[in-house]
């Protein structure tokens, strides 16, 4: 995937080369607005090639020790920054504990999250809650569904997906951030009355 992309983006920038000489020489205003977007699609193609290579990249955290409940603050500063989200319903009971990541992965992973909360939450309002239990300091993001999902294979393996623009990179990028901070990620749909998806965040305390 590495060679394939480096490949991919040498061919990109021959071609960024050739519209920029083709320009050079060009005076219809037709023709050259025709070239502007060429190249302002090359640009996009760039833009996303470097995104999904950047996924491969593996994990290098920087971990230090952070309060608990000041990494559930930065889950809220991040939802804060976001557009569109369902209302969400925050409430943790965390108290002086500390665990060991880097919170800078940390909040990509609950973009992460929150971002497909917001695609695929079946209405209603979000519920991220933080708590200790058994060693372990858990977040967990509880989003409401309308139909039962299969969750097993979730963030095992990227290219899952055939939707459009959606290559199943995110929840593998996240998982595997997780688990570099020495934590663990769960899905797990809860049928009733008010079925929903639990996705839980675990890590142990220091």
């Amino acid at each position: 995937m590495r060679q394939l992309t480096h490949d991919v983006r040498n061919q990109l920038n021959g071609l960024e080369l050739e519209a920029a000489l083709i320009a050079d020489s060009l005076s219809d205003p037709e023709a050259m607005e025709s070239l502007a977007r060429i190249r302002e699609q090359l640009h996009h193609v760039a833009a996303n090639l470097r995104t999904i290579s950047a996924r491969f990249a593996d994990p290098m955290p920087t971990r230090a020790p952070i309060a608990a409940a000041d990494l559930f603050l930065i889950f809220q500063e991040q939802a804060a920054a976001m557009t569109d989200l369902p209302p969400i319903d925050w409430a943790h009971t965390l108290n002086g504990q500390q665990i060991n990541v880097d919170a800078t992965e940390m909040a990509d992973v609950a973009k992460e999250l929150l971002a497909n909360a917001r695609e695929f939450c079946g209405g209603g309002r979000l519920e991220i809650r933080g708590r200790f239990d058994g060693g372990m300091v858990l977040y967990e993001f509880c989003e409401p569904k309308t139909a039962a999902i299969k969750t097993e294979l979730w963030g095992h393996s990227p290219f899952c997906s055939t939707k459009r623009e959606h290559y199943g990179l995110g929840l593998w990028e996240a998982r595997r951030l997780v688990e570099a901070n020495n934590g663990k990620i769960t899905h797990e749909f809860k049928p009733g009355a008010k079925q929903h998806l639990l996705t839980t965040l675990s890590f142990p305390v220091v």
